[in-house]
């Protein structure tokens, strides 16, 4: 099965939305490590924020991926703590959490043909 993803046009919202916006696609959020699977496959190191942020080929790659300098949400809960989820921050190339409430970037996958 491949995972393919469904553009949602740079939309935000908060964590239980954007998971309403991906069933409504026929889709689902991405796992934490299939958004960290991005930034390595655009040759970016997870949490090397200085050189993925200076790296051009890691930027124009993510960019031409559909993804924005910005948090994508996961549908990876934070283990521990249920009102927070993780999410991948694009422009470093960084994990980190955040309150379900907030909003950060939608991007939806499903699986492919």
């Amino acid at each position: 099965m491949m995972v393919v993803s469904i553009d949602s046009d740079g939309c935000q919202a908060d964590w239980r939305d954007a998971q309403k916006i991906c069933r409504a696609n026929g889709g689902r959020l991405p796992t934490i490590d299939e958004l960290k699977k991005v930034v390595t496959e655009c040759g970016g190191t997870m949490e090397d924020f200085k050189n993925n942020r200076l790296n051009s080929a890691y930027q124009s790659c993510y960019k031409n991926k559909g993804f924005a300098s910005n948090y994508y949400w996961s549908s990876t809960t934070y283990v521990g703590y249920t009102y927070y989820a993780w999410n991948v921050y694009f422009n470093f190339g960084s994990q980190s959490y955040d309150v379900k409430s907030d909003s950060n970037y939608v991007r939806c996958v499903r699986a492919g043909e």
